[in-house]
């Protein structure tokens, strides 16, 4: 999904799945417009997926504030 130019919308339609999902292990989301509102997305699936093994974000509009929402989720996940 790299390269897709998602928006927060669309970003949160691939979250929503991703809380439920038990299958999938990668997700490369670089090079869209995640923003603030996004990465808080990513951050709340994150909480309660338990299969990703590798998460690629780079080269999306994230700042610090958002990066932290992001360090605090992977407190609780244990597979990234």
């Amino acid at each position: 999904m790299s390269s897709k130019r998602f928006g927060c919308h669309q970003v949160e339609l691939v979250c929503d799945s991703l809380k439920s999902n038990s299958t999938l292990k990668s997700l490369y989301l670089s090079k869209n417009q995640l923003g603030k509102n996004g990465a808080k997305s990513v951050s709340e699936a994150l909480k309660s997926n338990s299969t990703l093994t590798e998460l690629n974000m780079s080269l999306n509009q994230i700042k610090d504030d958002s990066t932290l929402f992001l360090c605090q989720s992977l407190k609780s996940n244990s597979t990234l």
